[in-house]
């Protein structure tokens, strides 16, 4: 169980920042191929070895988060998400960040003081969040995907 609980609370710690960081306001230039809407995925078969229950609960608190990032031609993302789970805060929020592609990374800024960029790689047709920001065994399972 401590491998799903700790799956799941880095994920809920990404998923919280990414709000963090998207409460902003702002414009850019960005052009590329991640165009368009993309919604948070999970790829189940690079779950560590886990036993049923801790699968289960793991797939349970996994289904409650939900986040969108709208990537837009003139360089702006919307990013809307909601968290929400049983004996943990609630967290929902959205906003506009800049975004720009360079080959396969996709940088989100914001205008918030303090906040760090969040940097995604495009690979194999989805977008995969850095291991620095939500963690190694997230960053192993949580994507975006059209």
């Amino acid at each position: 169980m401590k491998k799903a609980l700790k799956i799941v609370l880095s994920a809920a710690l990404a998923m919280l920042m990414i709000l963090a960081c998207a409460a902003c306001s702002g414009g850019g230039s960005g052009s590329g191929i991640v165009g368009g809407t993309w919604n948070i995925q999970y790829d189940r078969s690079q779950f560590p070895s886990m036993t049923a229950e801790e699968a289960s609960a793991t797939e349970a608190y996994l289904a409650q988060m939900k986040l969108s990032i709208t990537f837009n031609a003139d360089g702006t993302a919307s990013v809307n998400g909601v968290f929400s789970a049983t004996g943990v805060s609630n967290a929902s929020g959205g906003g506009i960040a800049k975004w720009t592609q360079s080959g396969d990374k996709i940088t989100l800024t914001s205008d918030v003081s303090g906040s760090s960029p969040m940097v995604l790689t495009l690979r194999d047709g989805k977008l995969w969040f850095d291991s620095a920001m939500v963690g190694e065994q997230a960053a192993k399972i949580m994507y975006l995907g059209r």
